[in-house]
This record gives structure tokens, sequence and C-alpha cells, in this order.
């Protein structure tokens, strides 16, 4: 192999671990329902608060409302099955903002229970 195959072999390999690393390693916001408004389309959160509502309407695909001491958001979980049941748990959410029908929303990619409150 010439020089230059190898040298750019090299690079694109290292181009391409520099990224994997950077998108490991990028944080959420942490932010509350009031400041959802207030960030940009595909901007990556983090919200805690408690499930006051849920509505399942495919096998996987449900709608949550979560509520915390500043008011509420609509969170889309693509991955909740009908089994599992957040309503009246606190949770910890991870995800995107986007928008749908002129409201922000978060999409969620995670979701942790943090504990369940007994209501």
């Amino acid at each position: 192999m010439g020089f230059l195959l190898k040298a750019s072999l090299i690079i694109s390999f290292a181009g391409i671990l520099s990224l994997l690393l950077i998108s490991d390693y990028q944080q959420p916001t942490p932010i509350n329902t009031r400041s959802v408004q207030n960030l940009n389309l595909g901007d990556f959160v983090e919200i805690s608060g408690k499930i006051a509502n849920e509505k399942t309407y495919k096998k996987d695909f449900s709608v949550l409302t979560l509520t915390d001491r500043h008011g509420s958001v609509r969170v889309v979980c693509g991955f909740c099955s009908k089994q599992e049941e957040f309503a009246n748990q606190t949770v910890k959410i991870t995800g995107k903002v986007s928008i749908y029908r002129d409201a922000f929303q978060i999409s969620a990619d995670k979701i942790s229970g943090l504990k369940n409150n007994g209501i």
C-alpha cells in the first residue's frame, strides 16, 4: 500500500473514533417544564417529574404528561409498552425537544423510574 492510502485510512479511523467518543460523552441539559419553550428543536435534555397522565395509542407508543412544580410537558415514548405503567411515578426522562401541533414536547430516549409515590 502506498503512503497516501495508509495515511488516509489512519486519518479516517481517527476521525470516526473521535466522533464516537464525542457522541458518547454528550451530556443532556437539565431542565424543568417551564424552560422547555426556551430551547431549540433537537436539544438533548434531561427532566425529572411525576407522570400525571399516560395514554397508550399503539403497542409501543405512549404519550405521557410529566409535571413538576413549574408546570407540565408532554413526553412522547416510542418504546413504552402497555405492560409498563408510569402513572403516578416520579421519573427522570432523557430525550430531545420537539414540537407537535404548536406545542413543545420531549421525545424520550430513556426513562428511569426514581421512586413510586404510592398514589
